[in-house]
């Protein structure tokens, strides 16, 4: 696919991703090592980057970090470091994941709750929702 896209002229980053964690694929004391024989495989068939959902030990991402030459991509997760500190460990790219739009599906589901409930057009807490003039700002060419 890379050579495909090169012979295309585009950049194509491949960031492979690896459950390890996420699904716990390998008992709790395999995980890193076992994390990074796949970034190593990975990396050996052509990947620019590992993701690696499900990591938060500070002292884990650390050992990963250091042990790879591929840039680290983490999803945003309960119990992560905060980023500033992800960057001193040396992590790349932080991933929302579907948080955000899960968020967002999860505010309309309430307020469409509230209207279906009382005919009410919000339930009072979307007070800092944007404005028609912001929304249309977001779809303007600059």
């Amino acid at each position: 696919m890379k050579k495909v896209a090169a012979r295309e002229g585009v950049d194509l980053f491949v960031n492979a991703r690896t459950d390890v964690y996420l699904r716990s694929l390998v008992p709790e004391q395999l995980r890193v090592t076992e994390t990074l024989t796949r970034a190593r495989r990975y990396e050996s068939a052509g990947a620019d980057g590992i993701f690696v959902p499900g990591v938060i030990a500070p002292s884990e991402i650390r050992v990963i970090t250091s042990s790879m030459t591929l840039p680290l991509n983490v999803l945003a997760w309960p119990g992560l470091p905060p980023s500033s500190e992800l960057e001193a460990l040396g992590v790349r790219r932080l991933s929302a994941g579907s948080a955000i739009a899960q968020a967002a599906f999860g505010r309309a589901a309430s307020v469409a709750r509230a209207f279906l409930r009382d005919g009410r057009r919000s339930d009072g807490a979307n007070d800092d929702a944007p404005s028609f003039a912001d929304l249309n700002a977001l779809f303007r060419d600059r």
